[in-house]
């Protein structure tokens, strides 16, 4: 059975590794200039940067288990890092949260480490997914034929997937088209002595800002000492969506000054990164979408919105998709 996958994020990975893992060949064909998808980690002046996912929680015993393999193949660690909240919780004694895991030395580890053998075509656009009687054409930019397959899993954002490979089922059709999700502007500012006034970590429930962490405080990081990452809150990045990203940092570094008016009047150094689906608000909370025709759907998106949703949904339409092969 020849099979394509559209989109080499962690769901697009998983399904691929599930598939290769049992004596296929699968295709998969990325935008980027790397997989990841949101696990990809960007080399800046600032250093190289985890701007996308932040850490792993690993709830399912499945997915614990391939995140101890992770750890064991020095791909990943544990980042024994509980972080503040902001404003701080009425309760006085809080828990610690969940285990968080991070690839080193940087998140897109674990996507090249999914990756190896496979074969994954970069810099590849996907225009789009046509079943024909042949099989399941995959056709690039200026209609350009990128290979023809028996089965197709489309692992990208809702709305993407809905624009490359529309569902001939009404039912899906219909499932795909109710997710929402919210975009989010990153940015990363480097602050030289800002350890004095930032913490490490932590969650911020007021303002545009939900997110700041010093990408130096995750284990063995060789870069970002004194870079701290934000992530802005939807409604923000929503409001600034279409701005240059030297505008967007401008304005999450004002809002930064806002919470700690300590800070200095600029950073020394920064810049902003775009996710424009970078958040479901509205998952399926299903493991996998089969289509009609050769088709299926994988993502965080279709799972509970996580890292680990995602990597759950790929592994789900492979095995899918597997004992459809053996019937």
């Amino acid at each position: 059975m020849e099979i394509g996958i559209v989109g080499g994020g962690l769901a697009g990975l998983a399904a691929a590794r599930a598939l290769k893992d049992r004596g296929f060949e699968p295709v998969v064909f990325d935008k980027g200039r790397g997989p990841g998808g949101r696990l990809s980690s960007r080399r800046t002046d600032l250093g190289a940067l985890d701007l996308g996912a932040q850490y792993a929680t690993a709830h399912n015993p499945e997915f614990r288990a391939t995140v101890f393999g992770w750890l064991r193949d020095d791909v990943a660690r544990r980042w024994s890092m509980t972080p503040s909240v902001r404003p701080p919780p009425r309760k006085r004694f809080q828990r610690r949260g969940p285990a968080r895991f991070v690839g080193i030395p940087r998140m897109s580890a674990i996507a090249r480490h999914l990756a190896n053998d496979l074969d994954v075509r970069t810099a590849t656009r996907v225009a789009a997914v046509v079943p024909a009687s042949d099989g399941v054409r995959v056709r690039g930019e200026e209609d350009a034929e990128l290979g023809c397959f028996d089965h197709v899993i489309v692992a990208a954002p809702a709305p993407q997937a809905q624009g490359i490979a529309p569902p001939a089922d009404a039912d899906v059709a219909k499932a795909i088209e109710a997710v929402e999700f919210a975009p989010c502007w990153a940015a990363a500012f480097e602050i030289p002595g800002g350890e004095a006034t930032l913490p490490e970590a932590c969650f911020i429930n007021q303002g545009p800002i939900q997110w700041l962490a010093r990408n130096g405080a995750k284990p063995e990081r060789a870069d970002g000492e004194s870079v701290w990452v934000v992530h802005a809150g939807a409604e923000w990045s929503r409001e600034w969506l279409e701005t240059d990203g030297d505008t967007a940092a401008q304005g999450l570094w004002e809002a930064l000054r806002e919470q700690w008016p300590d800070l200095p009047e600029a950073p020394a150094r920064s810049m902003a990164h775009r996710w424009r689906y970078a958040r479901v608000t509205n998952p399926l909370e299903r493991g996998s979408l089969a289509d009609t025709h050769g088709v299926s759907y994988a993502g965080d998106w279709v799972a509970d919105g996580r890292l680990e949703g995602a990597w759950l949904s790929g592994r789900r339409a492979a095995q899918r998709l597997l004992e459809t092969a053996n019937e």
